[in-house]
C-alpha cells in the first residue's frame, strides 16, 4: 500500500474512522498522535506532540496530504480549558505549518472545522460565506486555524482544504457515538437514565453518520479541485435536538425531560444551524449510506 497520506490526530473519533476508510480503500496512511500506540493497534503510527516541536518525527516529511483531525473541541470555557484551546487548535497547527515550511514541503493540509463559527438562522441551510458569530473561545480558535491556512498558502503554496462539519454519530469500532450533546443522549439512554433537554429544544442541526463524512473528507480532500477553498459538510437529516432525544428515547424506552436553560449555555447556544453543502456536492460525488433513524433502528 502506499504511504503518501498522515493522519494526525488518528486516535481521535473522526481520526480513526478517517484510518479505517483509507485502508478499505487501500491507501496505508501514516498515523500520528499524543498517545503511546494506536488505539486500533495499526503498526504504521508515531507518536508526537503538536506542542512541542522537537517531537514532530520525519516521517511526517513523506506525506503529500495531512489529515490534521488533532485538536481540542468542546464549548467549555476558564482560564484553563481556553489556554489549551490556543495551544492545541492553533499552536499546534502553526508548528505544522513551519515544520513544513522549514522541511521545504508542501503537502495538502485538509482541516475540520466546526458549525460554532456561524451565526444560526432559524430554517436557514447555512452556505460558507454566512454570516459569522463566535460565541466560544473554541470556534474562534478554529476559525483562526482557518486563517493561519490561507496566510501560509499565501505566503509559502502551502495547499489547504477545510471541511466544516455539523453534527456526525455513529461509530464502527466501539461505543463512542459522538462528542458533546448527542453522546452524552446516548450514554444517558444506553444506561436506562431519562435524557433531559434545555427549553424547548427546537434548534436544529444537519446530522450525518460518521462513516460517510470519513469518506467524504477523504474523497473531497484528495481531490485538488477542493485546494485551497473552505466546504460545508451537510448530511441527509436535519433534526431537532428534542427531535433527536424523543427518537432516542424512543428506541431505548425512556423519557424526555425538559428543564430551563442555564445562563452560561443558553449564552453560547447557536440556535440552528442547518448546512448548506451544495458547493461540495458540485464538486464530488456525495454519497449517504445511513439515514439517523435506520442507524437508530440498528442500535441495541
Amino acid at each position: 500500500m502506499k504511504s503518501d497520506i498522515g493522519i494526525i490526530g488518528a486516535n481521535g473519533y473522526i481520526g480513526r474512522h478517517v484510518a479505517q476508510s483509507l485502508l478499505k480503500k487501500g491507501r496505508e496512511p501514516i498515523l500520528f498522535g499524543k498517545q503511546n500506540k494506536s488505539i486500533d493497534q495499526h503498526k504504521n503510527y508515531f507518536k508526537m506532540d503538536l506542542c512541542d516541536v522537537n517531537t514532530l518525527p520525519d516521517h511526517l516529511a513523506s506525506c503529500n496530504y495531512i489529515f490534521f483531525l488533532a485538536g481540542l473541541s468542546g464549548a467549555s470555557s476558564g482560564p484553563e480549558s481556553n489556554s489549551r484551546f490556543v495551544e492545541i487548535n492553533e499552536i499546534g497547527l502553526l508548528n505544522l505549518l513551519e515544520y513544513f515550511r522549514k522541511k521545504n514541503r508542501r503537502p495538502k493540509i485538509i482541516f475540520p472545522s466546526t458549525r460554532l463559527i456561524y451565526k444560526g438562522q432559524k430554517d436557514v441551510p447555512l452556505k460558507e460565506n454566512d454570516e459569522k458569530k463566535f460565541k466560544t473561545v473554541y470556534a474562534v480558535t478554529k476559525f483562526t486555524g482557518e486563517q493561519y491556512l490561507r496566510i501560509y498558502q499565501n505566503m509559502f503554496n502551502v495547499p489547504y482544504t477545510v471541511f466544516r462539519i455539523c453534527v456526525p454519530y455513529g461509530n464502527c469500532m466501539d461505543e463512542t457515538m459522538s462528542y458533546g450533546t448527542f453522546n452524552h443522549f446516548l450514554a444517558k439512554a444506553r444506561n436506562k437514565k431519562d435524557i433531559t433537554i434545555y427549553g424547548d429544544g427546537s434548534q436544529k442541526r444537519s446530522l450525518i453518520y460518521i462513516q460517510d463524512l470519513a469518506d467524504i473528507i477523504i474523497t473531497g480532500g484528495l481531490d485538488h479541485r477542493t485546494d485551497n477553498d473552505v466546504f460545508n459538510i451537510s448530511g441527509p437529516d436535519v433534526l431537532s435536538i428534542s427531535e433527536i432525544a424523543h427518537k432516542i428515547a424512543k428506541h431505548f424506552g425512556i423519557t424526555v425531560n425538559s428543564i430551563p436553560w442555564p445562563d452560561i449555555e443558553k449564552k453560547i447556544e447557536s440556535g440552528d444551524t442547518i448546512f448548506d453543502s451544495s458547493k461540495l456536492d458540485g464538486i464530488i460525488d456525495v454519497r449517504y449510506t445511513k439515514r439517523f433513524e435506520m442507524w437508530l433502528d440498528e442500535l441495541s
